[in-house]
C-alpha cells in the first residue's frame, strides 16, 4: 500500500489517541474521579466528519451539561421532599427531550440535558454535597476534554471544514446541471412537465447535506462565517 495513503489514514488515530491520553492524564493528575468522562467528551468529538462538526458537537455537549445540571439543581432544590412531583417533572423533561432529540441542529443538547440530569439525580443520592460535587466534576471533565481536543486538533495537522463544504457545493451544482440536461432531453423527446422523483430526491439530499456542512464550516472557518453575515445583511437591506 502507498506510504502516503497510510500516512493520511494515521493522522486521525494519532490525534485521537494523543488527545484522549492528555485529557485523562490531566484528570488523574488533578485527582478527579471518573476521568473517563473527559475521555468520553474527546471520543464523541473525534467521531465527527469534519473539525467544524467536532467543535459544534463539543459546544452542544457543554451547553447540554449546563442545562442538565440546572434542571437537576432545580428539581432537588424545590421538590427533594416530594419525590412524586419530582418524578413527574423529570418524566415531563424526558418526554420533551424525546421529542426534541430529532431536531437536526439542537437535538444533541436535549439528549445531553436528560443524560446529565439523570446522572446527578441517580448517582448523587439526592444529597446536596454529593450532587454539587458530581455536577461540578461533570462540567470540569467535559470542559477539559473539549479544551484538549481543540488544542491538539488545532496544533497537530489542523484541518478546516471549508474544503468539504466547497466540494459539497460543487457536487450540488453538478447535480443540478445534470438534472437540467436530463430535463431538457425529456422535454425534447416527450411532452412531460414533471421532474422525475429520483432526481428530486437526490437534489434534496445534497441540499440537506450542504446545510449541515454550512453549520459545521461556520464553527471553524472565519471566511465562511463572514461571508454568511455579509449575505444576510445584503438580503436584509434589499
Amino acid at each position: 500500500m502507498n506510504i502516503s495513503v497510510l500516512y493520511e489514514r494515521a493522522k486521525l488515530p494519532i490525534k485521537v489517541a494523543l488527545t484522549l491520553s492528555i485529557a485523562m492524564m490531566i484528570a488523574i493528575w488533578l485527582g478527579w474521579d471518573r476521568p473517563y468522562w473527559a475521555g468520553l467528551a474527546v471520543t464523541v468529538m473525534s467521531m465527527m466528519e469534519t473539525s467544524g462538526h467536532s467543535l459544534r458537537k463539543g459546544k452542544w455537549r457543554l451547553v447540554g451539561t449546563f442545562c442538565g445540571t440546572a434542571c437537576a439543581f432545580f428539581l432537588l432544590a424545590f421538590f427533594a421532599q416530594d419525590v412524586g412531583i419530582m418524578m413527574a417533572l423529570f418524566t415531563l423533561l424526558v418526554g420533551i427531550s424525546g421529542y426534541m432529540i430529532f431536531n437536526p441542529r439542537y437535538g444533541y443538547i436535549w439528549a445531553i440535558t436528560t443524560t446529565v440530569c439523570s446522572l446527578i439525580l441517580v448517582m448523587g443520592d439526592m444529597t446536596p454535597i454529593n450532587d454539587f460535587n458530581l455536577a461540578t466534576l461533570r462540567l470540569e471533565e467535559t470542559l477539559l476534554g473539549f479544551i484538549c481536543h481543540i488544542v491538539v486538533f488545532s496544533v497537530l495537522w489542523p484541518q478546516s471544514s471549508r474544503p468539504v463544504f466547497e466540494d459539497a457545493v460543487l457536487d450540488l451544482l453538478k447535480q443540478q446541471q445534470t438534472n437540467l440536461i436530463n430535463r431538457r432531453h425529456q422535454l425534447i423527446k416527450s411532452d412531460q412537465h414533471t421532474v422525475t422523483q429520483p432526481a428530486l430526491g437526490e437534489g434534496l439530499k445534497l441540499v440537506m447535506r450542504l446545510q449541515d456542512l454550512l453549520y459545521a464550516a461556520e464553527a471553524d472557518s472565519y471566511n465562511i462565517l463572514r461571508e454568511k453575515k455579509i449575505m444576510a445583511i445584503y438580503y436584509r437591506n434589499r
